[in-house]
């Protein structure tokens, strides 16, 4: 059942509704736990939470929470899945919005060269990454 929990915080966090978003990861997040169920649906709740709190402006906690997402993507699904260059392209719009344009143009570029080389050039992110340089100040 924590699929469809996790189903509707999405739809919260889309809306915008951060509080409700954050009860139902957190719930979801610690059946996952409990359970040692479904790898994926682990990472996508705390990337979540994570994403919660960058909207929230809380800089440290997304960071970490990024920050550690990335690093058990990256030892699981590699430096070129589409979770982790998602994970990298969020931690730039942080450096971004935190007055690190440089780092996060750098970072931008960087993950814009690997969705294109992976998803290719059409694919939804990888147009969505062709926009982030210009946020940066480009």
């Amino acid at each position: 059942m924590g699929w469809a929990r996790h189903n509707l915080a999405e739809a919260n966090l889309l809306l915008g509704q951060l509080d409700e978003a954050e009860q139902e990861l957190c719930a979801v997040l610690a059946e996952y736990e409990e359970r040692a169920e479904n790898w994926a649906n682990t990472v996508g709740a705390r990337f979540g939470l994570a994403k919660i709190a960058a909207l929230r402006g809380q800089r440290r906690e997304a960071t970490d929470g990024f920050t550690e997402v990335l690093a058990e993507l990256r030892a699981t699904l590699g430096e070129d899945g589409p979770w982790t260059l998602a994970t990298r392209f969020e931690l730039a719009n942080l450096k971004a919005r935190f007055g690190n344009p440089a780092e996060a143009l750098a970072e931008h570029e960087a993950v814009l060269a690997a969705r294109t080389r992976v998803l290719g050039h059409g694919h939804p992110d990888t147009a969505t990454s062709r926009t982030a340089p210009t946020e940066c100040g480009r």
